[in-house]
């Protein structure tokens, strides 16, 4: 999913790459099964991996999982944080349109778990400058970030104008 939006964005980078540009190899994902075939080269355990985790995971990895949450998920998120893992958020989204009604996206969920922690996640996707560079950085580009996140942020802000226009 990250790595397809990259790619429609014109950059191609794989999802291991992107982990290790940010120094994690051993990762709990909290993903939607779709997901976890970006995350090839990385050593998954634990989360909605299917495999079991050999011991505490560099990172958690956290995305939307929308119905699929569950208390046990986020206690095992919780534990493994807690045990020293990073928390890295996919996104920071509150919501988004599902089916004609808002739905939760993964930005509460990540909010509970910094709270329970007392600690901030590393936002790992968009509008976040570190994922851009982390991209960006991992493809031999250095110092590009800040124009990729300016670039970003202005497609985001014109798709938030042309939606505004498009609901009047």
């Amino acid at each position: 999913m990250l790595v397809q939006r990259l790619s429609e964005y014109g950059f191609e980078v794989s999802p291991a790459e992107l982990a290790r540009a940010a120094g994690y190899q051993r990762v709990a994902p909290f993903l939607p099964q779709a997901a976890l075939s970006d995350l090839t080269g990385l050593s998954l355990g634990g989360g909605t991996s299917g495999c079991v985790a050999a011991g505490i995971p560099d990172a958690v990895l956290v995305g939307d999982l929308g119905e699929i949450w569950s208390y046990a998920l986020l206690q095992e998120a919780f534990e493994y944080l807690m045990a020293g893992a990073a928390l890295i958020a996919l996104s920071r989204d509150r919501y988004w349109m599902r089916e004609g009604r808002l739905t939760l996206d993964a930005g509460p969920f990540v909010a509970g778990l910094e709270f329970a922690v007392g600690r901030r996640a590393i936002v790992a996707g968009k509008p976040c400058p570190a994922f851009y560079e982390a991209a960006l950085s991992s493809l031999g580009l250095v110092g590009c970030g800040r124009r990729a996140t300016s670039w970003a942020a202005g497609v985001a802000r014109s798709h938030r104008e042309v939606s505004r226009i498009g609901s009047r």
